[in-house]
């Protein structure tokens, strides 16, 4: 009899709570009608003292997933840009983070430079420590006034890196100037609008984590709530007159992807 009545209120307990996400998520995606900009959820200073935290998760993540596919992806869309006959080809990853994926690509493409950019001197050292590939040069700097002279990068990647910057716009704008008129550009980062049942798993991850890897700014849960909409990034790369790049989405992330194109 206790036990019945045990099950019962959990059962309620449950589907109240799954119920309230549901109308939650969908209110917030109504009335959210146009595209917003928003605060990022860590500052610089926090997650740079959890760089080493950062690189371990990583490494052990689904991200490796999502590293080959871009390696992958990398290496077709440095054929697709071409490259002036003066100089190798060159791989710019904003947001470089550890330095994970800038190696993986250098491993990938044994005629290309990598440039792998960050404001965090931690994050910066904890990928000094890491690389073993004199191909792969860490830059310190601000990915909204990148050190890098017009038209000088083939391929321009990011990853979990745009719900990160203060001025979205900005950083996109400082990409379309080093990129040619056919430099390619690949961008990955969450979506705010994910699938529900991810975006409660992302709220219960970040409990456990909380408690185990101890990720600044509540992650991965506030990564979801800064992040964009679909609509929105690609409402961004065209306020950066990135004409040729587009939104691709799956159920809990998003791609920004295409071919840096002059202005009309």
């Amino acid at each position: 009899m206790v036990s019945n009545r045990v099950w019962r209120v959990a059962g309620r307990w449950l589907l109240t709570t799954l119920t309230t996400a549901v109308i939650a998520r969908w209110l917030r995606c109504a009335l959210e009608d146009r595209p917003r900009l928003r605060r990022p959820h860590a500052t610089e200073e926090e997650v740079g003292l959890s760089a080493s935290r950062y690189a371990q998760f990583m490494q052990y993540s689904p991200m490796m997933l999502v590293y080959r596919r871009i390696v992958r992806l990398a290496g077709q869309r440095l054929a697709a840009a071409g490259s002036d006959s003066g100089r190798p080809r060159r791989v710019l990853d904003v947001g470089c983070g550890p330095g994970t994926l800038a190696a993986a690509i250098a491993a990938s493409q044994p005629d290309a430079t990598v440039l792998a950019l960050d404001r965090s001197a931690d994050m910066l050292h904890t990928a000094r420590r890491q690389q073993r590939d004199s191909r792969v040069c860490l830059i310190q700097g601000d990915g909204a006034a990148l050190p890098l002279r017009d038209e000088t990068v083939d391929l321009t990647v990011a990853t979990l890196a745009l719900h990160h910057w203060r001025d979205g716009e900005a950083v996109l704008r400082e990409v379309r100037r080093v990129l040619p008129a056919t430099g390619q550009m690949l961008l990955f980062d969450l979506r705010r609008d994910m699938a529900l049942p991810i975006w409660l798993l992302m709220h219960l991850a970040t409990l456990f984590l909380g408690r185990v890897a101890r990720l600044p700014g509540d992650d991965p849960a506030a990564s979801v709530a800064s992040a964009y909409t679909p609509a929105e990034a690609e409402w961004l790369a065209g306020r950066a007159e990135l004409r040729g790049v587009f939104a691709r989405s799956g159920f809990a992330w998003l791609w920004l992807d295409g071919t840096r194109a002059r202005p009309d």
